[in-house]
């Protein structure tokens, strides 16, 4: 199992674009940003798009827009308290809400600003798919997927923490597999997070622990 030899980083991640767009009572900022294949060796420049997906209240705008458009960083600072979801697989991206309910809805009432992360290899996170697999000798193609780990994932949410939110901490939501990379997370980068939520059965009740 991969393990961090450092809390920092050796390489970096950069943004791409964001994309802004009113959904319901939703705001979404898409962002993607340019982030390395491998965390740990800078003398490696392979480079992946990672995609998350930041909803927040529409009630928080004083000037909700009403159509999507292109945006640079302005929106990043934001008083909102942030809150990463880590979706369950692996090999799922994040969900697509088209309306705030469920776990979704009660955060945003609270007024968080959430992120949905497409975990690196799903969605719109330089998605691993059979042109990939066809592409690449077996041997490249598995040490392609050693980069696919809750380690590797958990230097990716950094990179969104870092980048999108000014280094400020944050909270951790993870359904099922979401949950262990939450639990990767936590002994490495534990000053990131006021609270933890690591793992539920069903993301909208809290009532039981998953074992």
């Amino acid at each position: 199992m991969p393990v961090f030899s450092q809390l920092e980083p050796s390489v970096t991640a950069q943004r791409k674009s964001t994309r802004l767009q009113r959904v319901g009572d939703m705001i979404f900022l898409d962002h993607v940003l340019d982030a390395p294949l491998d965390w740990e060796n800078p003398a490696d420049n392979r480079r992946m798009d990672l995609f998350a997906r930041e909803v927040r209240p529409v009630k928080a705008w004083q000037s909700p827009p009403l159509s999507d458009a292109e945006v640079g960083d302005e929106f990043d600072d934001c008083d909102l308290p942030g809150l990463v979801f880590f979706q369950g697989g692996p090999g799922c991206p994040s969900p697509r809400p088209l309306s705030a309910d469920g776990w979704l809805g009660e955060a945003l009432s609270r007024g968080f600003r959430v992120f949905l992360l497409d975990q690196r290899g799903t969605g719109r996170s330089s998605a691993v798919d059979a042109s990939l697999a066809e592409s690449l000798p077996a041997a490249e193609l598995a040490e392609y997927l050693s980069h696919l780990r809750a380690p590797d994932i958990v230097r990716d949410a950094e990179a969104v923490r870092r980048l999108l939110c000014a280094d400020r901490p944050w909270i951790s939501l993870g359904q099922s597999f979401g949950g262990f990379i939450t639990l990767t997370y936590l002994p490495i980068h534990l000053p990131r997070f006021p609270h933890r939520v690591p793992v539920y059965r069903r993301p909208c009740h809290c009532s039981r622990g998953h074992r």
